[in-house]
């Protein structure tokens, strides 16, 4: 059964979080040029959550919806929210090399499933055909298996392929906490190597960097993995520059993670922490423990609030 019909994607709070932390850094594309020239490419299930949020808050147009459940067609076309939106019917592997790669693309590969070698396909599309200035975006299940240990090292070369495991990888590098690390230098490695092949043909001005951004680890049930970075050419340097990526603390660069947790708080609780936020120093008065305190005053600003309407 299609995730679709399982998971309701617009009432994942750890997910709602990250989409709006990444919809923020995108604005500072800006910097390459009008957002309105780039193309956003997603997989936007029943719901077009990270759609509806990108067309409102970056105004671009030009969007694609990549869908491979075709038999829910009717279905899917019905909770399309915009007109803007295009769907493309097949799996990813075969859509990417059907779109247009002439002007910038954020291509955000959401993944439900593990990393596996169809993963690799369309990486190795996206940093083949990608112009400077796009975007690339990979989330993928990084919950650990409950196994032994020779049995989930295994597991993860079934997955992605023997070559592709980093040397010396072992059972306890596969636990919870350790297997999104593994997974990122993975999904890192991949787009260094295609991205070389790509620049041994190019002059140097033309040669392509990759500069990653995220590195999200969440739970909205399982373990998630969002990673992913801009390319951009050497002759951009300066526009990269421009973006002060650096700004945002989510901000991760290389192998460090930043984790979303969503505390449970009553909007009574939220309210009052509201009165003291941007935090400085303590919160007196307060009955919420200081760990879901200093959890939530670092997302309040992209924190969901889910109430029921009559609409």
């Amino acid at each position: 059964m299609s995730s679709h019909r399982i998971l309701n994607y617009s009432l994942r709070p750890a997910k709602n979080i990250e989409r709006k932390m990444i919809c923020e850094v995108l604005q500072r594309l800006i910097h390459f040029g009008n957002l309105n020239k780039y193309q956003y490419v997603g997989l936007g299930s029943r719901y077009f959550s990270d759609f509806s949020l990108i067309h409102k808050n970056l105004g671009i147009k030009r969007m694609i919806s990549i869908e491979k459940d075709i038999d829910n067609k009717d279905w899917f076309e019905f909770n399309r929210p915009y007109k803007c939106i295009t769907p493309i019917y097949d799996h990813t592997n075969n859509a990417l090399p059907k779109l247009k790669w002439d002007s910038p693309t954020i291509l955000w590969l959401d993944y439900d499933g593990h990393l596996s070698k169809t993963v690799f396909t369309d990486i190795m599309y996206f940093c083949s055909n990608a112009v400077g200035g796009s975007l690339l975006l990979i989330t993928v299940n990084a919950t650990a298996q409950q196994a032994r240990s020779e049995e989930k090292v295994r597991a993860l070369i079934n997955e992605v392929g023997e070559d592709r495991v980093p040397r010396g990888t072992h059972g306890k590098d596969l636990s919870k906490k350790e297997k999104p690390k593994v997974l990122r230098k993975i999904i890192d490695n991949e787009i260094q190597e295609k991205l070389s092949i790509r620049n041994g043909v190019l002059p140097f001005d033309q040669k392509i960097n990759y500069q990653q951004l995220f590195n999200f680890v969440y739970e909205d049930g399982a373990q998630m993995l969002t990673v992913g970075g801009i390319i951009y050419t050497n002759r951009q340097k300066q526009l990269l520059n421009k973006c002060h990526f650096i700004e945002f603390e989510f901000y991760k660069p290389s192998f460090e993670q930043y984790s979303i947790f969503v505390p449970n708080l009553t909007f009574r609780e939220i309210h009052h922490l509201n009165k003291s936020l941007p935090l400085k120093g303590s919160i007196r008065k307060s009955f919420i423990p200081n760990k879901e305190i200093e959890q939530y005053a670092k997302v309040y600003r992209y924190f969901p609030t889910f109430t029921e309407a009559e609409v």
